[in-house]
């Protein structure tokens, strides 16, 4: 059961970003689901100007999550997979909605791979590299319930 569109970003009930989030099932999945989803996390994106959004901070059990892509539009991926990392990585300081008012410095790939699938089940794959990277790893991180703040690493390596 998710939250109504209105309500804020899931920091009442914080165990939901503490929970595996579920591989979208596209036998059981409508596309009207699925889309009705994203509808709502964009919007609640857009609404705190975020540049990523998971299906668990808004009390949906899925693996999806948006983001915005290089071209600053809102992208989307459902059941996406990190499939090659760089060998270079970095230490940034990030924030999350979850966590308001919080930051705190994570170490991340400078380049990645990924495969997602779109609504209808299709598969597609994407390069990420600098910020855009990092912001796909944050939002990956959260629908396998990591936090940035279990991330943390304190200071610049």
């Amino acid at each position: 059961m998710a939250m109504a569109l209105n309500n804020p970003v899931i920091l009442l009930f914080p165990e939901v970003n503490k929970i595996s989030c579920k591989p979208v099932n596209f036998g059981k999945s409508s596309v009207n689901d699925l889309e009705s989803i994203l509808a709502d996390l964009g919007s609640t994106c857009n609404r705190y100007k975020a540049l990523g959004l998971a299906a668990n901070q808004l009390g949906y059990n899925k693996q999806i999550f948006v983001w915005r892509n290089r071209k600053d539009i809102l992208g989307y991926m459902v059941n996406p997979h990190i499939v090659q990392f760089s060998k270079d990585r970095c230490v940034i300081e990030e924030a999350c909605l979850s966590l308001p008012n919080e930051k705190y410095w994570v170490k991340r790939y400078k380049q990645i791979k990924m495969y997602w699938y779109d609504v209808f089940g299709k598969c597609h794959f994407y390069q990420a590299k600098g910020a855009e990277a990092f912001v796909l790893q944050h939002e990956f991180d959260h629908l396998y319930s990591v936090c940035i703040k279990d991330k943390n690493c304190g200071s610049y390596v």
